[in-house]
């Protein structure tokens, strides 16, 4: 009897402690269980003793009866005891499941954010891929266009520089005529203009002097300054997209 009631007294203290918070409720259901058994082991003892005391002898002494109350009243109490503690087992293995559908429901949102968060991010990633291209493409056309504006300005300045030639060339002519009213009219009075000695051509090249513009040098090998672009584009490697010609420089004559 004595260890019948150490055995309910350790599970009623084992009981007593309100049940931990997930996830100590797996602990929790192993001590439950250990006490069960301990518990289930001591009513088998006691219901085996109970059952020797009551094939006795029906004289049996008031002594052996009250032994016998005494041993029914204990084996009701670890009953009551034991069907506590099935109750609490039962309890904390549902909370225990609950909590654990809760935790597989939590992660598989944090799972669906996780991925839709993956999912914007490489959006992202291609829309800054998109951009970046699109910039790197403006930057070229912006550098493209910028050279076509500076070679426009350089054709400019040399029309410019062209019509200021044929403007000095049509006021000797007007001269000429001023002075001489037989001398021949039109185009074809236009005459080379002498290359000057400190000027050196050889072949089909020329080398720039002082002065020089290539509607002067146009002029001094075909008479006639419009001729200035065949020179230029002879020499686009050499003059990149420039018509301030170099002292030195030596150019193609095509």
């Amino acid at each position: 009897m004595k260890e019948l009631e150490a055995s309910l007294a350790a599970a009623t203290t084992a009981a007593k402690p309100a049940a931990p918070a997930y996830p100590d409720l797996s602990s929790r259901v192993k001590e439950l269980e250990a006490a069960l058994t301990e518990t289930q082991s001591a009513l088998l003892a006691e219901q085996a003793k109970a059952a020797s005391v009551t094939a006795a002898p029906a004289a049996a002494d008031p002594a052996t009866a009250k032994e016998l109350a005494d041993t029914q009243l204990k084996l009701e109490t670890a009953l009551r005891a034991y069907t506590l503690l099935e109750n609490e087992r039962d309890e904390l293995l549902a909370r225990s499941t609950k909590a654990g559908e809760a935790l597989a429901t939590d992660h598989a949102a944090l799972a669906a954010r996780l991925a839709d968060a993956e999912h914007r991010a490489a959006a992202a990633k291609g829309d800054a891929a998109r951009l970046d291209a699109a910039l790197t493409a403006l930057q070229r056309s912006t550098a493209e266009t910028a050279r076509d504006y500076a070679e426009q300005q350089a054709l400019l300045r040399e029309l410019r520089g062209a019509n200021t030639v044929l403007a000095q060339e049509n006021y000797r002519l007007k001269t000429a005529l001023a002075r001489d009213p037989n001398a021949p009219r039109g185009s074809n009075a236009l005459t080379p203009v002498p290359v000057p000695p400190s000027a050196s051509a050889t072949g089909r090249t020329y080398t720039v002097v002082a002065g020089d513009s290539l509607s002067k040098i146009s002029q001094r090998f075909y008479g006639d300054p419009q001729r200035w672009r065949e020179i230029y584009d002879a020499n686009r490697d050499r003059l990149r997209g420039e018509t301030r010609l170099k002292v030195g420089l030596e150019l193609r004559l095509p």
